[in-house]
């Protein structure tokens, strides 16, 4: 028998219904099941067929996290608000899931962020992110300087609330909420992305996946890394932060849609209105497959 690991959101009752669900009834798919309610647990060591999610973006970005080198197929169920990654519908889970194991949903693969810290040309951390790491203060109100370069040129320095190094899934979160791109999640791409920067000439960049982004904490101790929000690490003055595309990316089961109908509802691009004034037609124009 295949095996499931299955993760859920402990302070989400719904999504510990839903996770007990699937664990009892899985062996009607000829699989087992491994449940996860402790977002601390260490999933590096499991070799999963697949991993089943309940929760919101931040039980995803979690997920991904605790995995080691391979990352199993995510089929995520959105029991939160935004629902950008877990983007399945609770409402028939046990179908869904048959349909996943059977080969029949789509997979959307991401590529994912791998960062080191180098102190004194000795690798202090390695990590991985789905979303962006981001290097600013440890508090807020403080000012991190910051050098930036692109694998051996120096691009820019900057002084201000630190920087974001996003990947393309990435590009929705805080990287726009800093002024950066919309990406296509398709994308192999690296974006940077200044947050609240004193020059107003410095702007957000967008690099190939094969480059490397090179970050120089120029101010005191009180600097830190996060990875999508969640682990951090301290850095100190003198610190060398560096991101590039990882080689391990995590692959999104879902129905098929069109990659950007999340986008449309969610940040309401101008669909929504014209629905409620009774012209769904119209967002048909261009003729789109997976949406009416």
């Amino acid at each position: 028998m295949g095996e499931l690991v299955i993760i859920a959101n402990p302070d989400k009752p719904e999504a510990v219904r839903l996770a007990r669900e699937v664990e009892r009834d899985c062996g009607s798919l000829g699989r087992r099941a491994v449940v996860s309610l402790d977002l601390a647990d260490d999933l590096s060591r499991l070799s999963a067929e697949m991993a089943v999610v309940f929760g919101g973006d931040g039980t995803v970005l979690g997920a991904v996290q605790r995995f080691g080198g391979e990352i199993p197929p995510l089929l995520a169920f959105n029991v939160g608000r935004l629902g950008y990654l877990a983007d399945n519908s609770p409402d028939r889970v046990m179908e869904t899931l048959a349909r996943a194991l059977d080969g029949k949903l789509c997979h959307s693969e991401r590529m994912t962020l791998e960062a080191r810290v180098v102190r004194d040309g000795r690798e202090m951390w390695r990590g991985r992110a789905l979303n962006e790491f981001v290097l600013g203060a440890d508090k807020p109100g403080r000012i991190v300087p910051l050098a930036v370069a692109v694998d051996d040129e120096q691009v820019m320095y900057t002084r201000g609330d630190g920087i974001i190094v996003a990947s393309p899934t990435g590009s929705t979160a805080y990287a726009l909420s800093a002024g950066g791109p919309v990406a296509s999640p398709e994308l192999r791409a690296v974006i940077v992305a200044p947050i609240c920067p004193h020059q107003l000439a410095n702007r957000p960049m967008v690099l190939g996946p094969s480059e490397t982004v090179r970050l120089l904490n120029h101010g005191d101790d009180r600097a830190e890394l996060a990875a999508d929000g969640m682990r951090r690490r301290r850095i100190a003055a003198g610190d060398l932060v560096e991101v590039r595309a990882s080689d391990h990316p995590v692959r999104l089961l879902s129905p098929p849609r069109g990659r950007f109908k999340v986008l449309r509802e969610k940040l309401d691009w101008g669909w929504s209105g014209e629905r409620k004034r009774g012209k769904a037609a119209s967002t048909r124009v261009f003729g789109d497959r997976h949406e009416s």
